[in-house]
């Protein structure tokens, strides 16, 4: 029986082995990997030095770990200008003798190192050289199979555990840049944050800050606060002039001056350019080539010019100076301005439009006023020359007809009935404009009032109507409620709305109506219901308007103002009034009026 030759000692124990993996699993940098591995290395060749090269991507790092003699100057760079040289390399080994690599190994026969010769090992990734190994040897030194195979492991384990390291280093810096970023971020917020809750303070007194000026040093107060000790100085070009509309701190009396008589355009290069670029100009410092106020400033630390716009357009500009220790303009800092000027062109086109607001509204009441004034009036001179028309119409039928004995002709009978007929419709109208405008110029004392008497009043006034129609009224009036209102103002109300429900009956039935009422919420809810010929849902709004008729004077009587008071009623009680359709036909007019407690 054949004896099989024994296999031959491995280099290190296989402990070692697992040891040197263990540790490599862990390690995260290059220095770690190289600890880890050249040692052993050096141990187990046998060399009297071993290093290594790496490639990086703008230059070549070099790794040293010596054990004996510490290689030459001469050699490293020597090497380092081979690798520089080589992005990729043929064969795993290769020798470095007299200045120069050759690649003289080939195959599986052993391999020879000359004396005073370096081993390179290449570490390669796929076509890649990411370095070299280098074993330095200072006599003869063959390499059988077994060595070859533990240079090439420990090669590849060199490779794995540097991609690993590479990556951990990449995810570690996209980590860092990332938290770099998420903290920026963060402080952004913040300031941010200061910013609004200045101005969440700031918009609470807004209503007490009226004008220009006051809002807009509250902002500086705001900003200044958030700063270091300094000043703010907001200006406002008028006719080539910069002048100074809103100030917080203070300037030494030549500069206050200065600012205080008006600034030429031209005077001051940066706010000159911060206006017409509508960019913020930082200065860490102050540049007295760049501004008139020359040595008076010389005392500023730090400055900031910045526009402020309105609708797209600047306004003005708005200066702020440090004169404590600063550190110059943080990208907190800029942020900060920056947001609290934008929000100020915000507020000041709040304010421009409320500004506007209320010259409108105060124009509009005027004009309102003005007209009632003349309603009023109007109504009641026309009220003369309507009765000396009317007076003298039926003068003239008593004076020439019935008292003559000779009555008129037919024509002249009809010509009095039109001037009468028309009197009368002319006495309506302009009783009803009186009362209109009485309800928009003369305010009314809203007090507790049992809605069942101004009802009942309204019915009073309408009983001949009631009776000539033969309509039926429905309603309990012990049990309607107690409402805040005007007594007067309600019974017309009322009186309208039945009155409209009693005419615009259905030909073939005698008019009835229901009034009906509800407690919601704070208000009655009062409905007046008929059962008449109905108002279509595309008439239901425009019926409150003035002057509005839905059918011919000829078919029914009316001025087309009924409706528009009873709104105006309803409106000055802090009610609402509309109109719907009743299934069964008719109409259903609502009205709310506020509890009286």
């Amino acid at each position: 029986m054949t004896k099989l030759p024994a296999a031959p000692a491995p280099l290190l124990p296989a402990a070692s082995v697992l040891d040197i993996m263990s540790s490599l699993a862990s390690a995260t940098t290059r220095s770690d990997i190289f600890k880890i591995l050249l040692e052993p290395t050096r141990s187990a060749i046998g060399a009297t030095a071993v290093f290594t090269l790496l490639k990086s991507s703008d230059s070549a790092e070099m790794n040293l770990f010596t054990a004996g003699e510490m290689p030459e100057k001469e050699l490293l760079d020597a090497l380092s200008t081979q690798l520089e040289k080589n992005t990729s390399r043929p064969h795993l080994f290769s020798l470095f003798v007299d200045q120069a690599v050759h690649d003289t190994f080939h195959g599986d026969e052993s391999l020879e190192v000359p004396s005073k010769a370096t081993l390179l090992v290449s570490l390669m990734h796929g076509e890649s050289l990411l370095g070299l190994v280098a074993l330095k040897f200072n006599a003869v030194r063959k390499l059988n199979a077994q060595q070859r195979q533990f240079l090439q492991f420990l090669a590849l384990q060199c490779v794995i555990a540097l991609g690993r390291a590479s990556a951990i280093s990449d995810l570690e810096l996209k980590i860092a840049e990332r938290t770099r970023q998420l903290q920026d971020q963060a402080d952004t917020l913040a300031v941010q944050t200061q910013v609004l809750e200045g101005f969440a303070e700031f918009a609470q007194n807004l209503s007490s800050l009226q004008e220009r000026s006051a809002v807009i040093q509250r902002a500086q107060e705001i900003m200044l606060s958030l700063l270091p000790e300094g000043y703010s100085v907001y200006y406002e070009l008028e006719h080539g002039v910069w002048y100074k509309r809103a100030q917080v701190g203070m300037l030494s009396a030549p500069l206050q001056a200065l600012v205080d008589a008006g600034r030429p355009y031209g005077a001051s290069k940066v706010t000159d350019q911060v206006w017409e670029t509508g960019r913020p100009i930082y200065q860490d410092g102050y540049d007295p080539t760049l501004d008139s106020a020359g040595t008076l400033a010389s005392h500023i630390q730090a400055s900031v010019t910045l526009p402020v716009q309105m609708f797209g357009a600047p306004c003005g500009v708005l200066r702020v100076g440090l004169t404590g220790k600063t550190a110059g303009w943080s990208k907190t800092d800029r942020i900060m301005l920056e947001t609290l000027v934008r929000h100020l062109g915000l507020v000041l086109e709040g304010v421009q439009r409320a500004d506007a607001l209320r010259a409108q509204t105060v124009e509009l009441l005027r004009s309102n006023q003005e007209l009632e004034r003349f309603a009023y009036i109007a109504s009641h001179d026309l009220q003369e020359p309507l009765r000396t028309i009317t007076s003298f119409s039926q003068l003239v039928t008593k004076k020439y007809g019935a008292a003559t004995g000779k009555p008129l002709d037919d024509r002249a009978e009809q010509y009095l009935a039109f001037i009468q007929q028309g009197s009368e419709r002319m006495k309506q109208l302009i009783d009803d404009l009186l009362t209109f405008s009485k309800l928009s110029s003369r305010p009314h004392t809203l007090l507790p009032v049992r809605s069942g008497e101004p009802l009942s009043e309204a019915l009073q006034r309408l009983q001949a109507y009631v009776l000539q129609r033969d309509a039926r009224i429905s309603c309990d009036l012990q049990q309607l409620p107690t409402v805040l209102g005007d007594a007067s103002q309600l019974a017309r109300l009322f009186q309208n709305l039945i009155g409209n429900a009693i005419k615009f009956c259905r030909e073939d039935a005698p008019p009835e109506v229901q009034i009906q009422v509800e407690a919601q919420g704070s208000f009655w809810h009062f409905q007046v219901i008929d059962h008449g010929i109905g108002i279509a849902p595309e008439d239901a709004e425009q019926i409150f308007e003035m002057f509005r008729r839905l059918h011919h004077r000829q078919a029914y009587q009316g001025t087309g103002l009924g409706l528009s008071i009873c709104k105006k009623i309803v409106e000055q009680h802090g009610g609402t009034i509309w109109v719907e359709q009743v299934p069964t036909g008719g109409s259903a007019f609502h009205f709310t009026l506020r509890q009286a407690h």
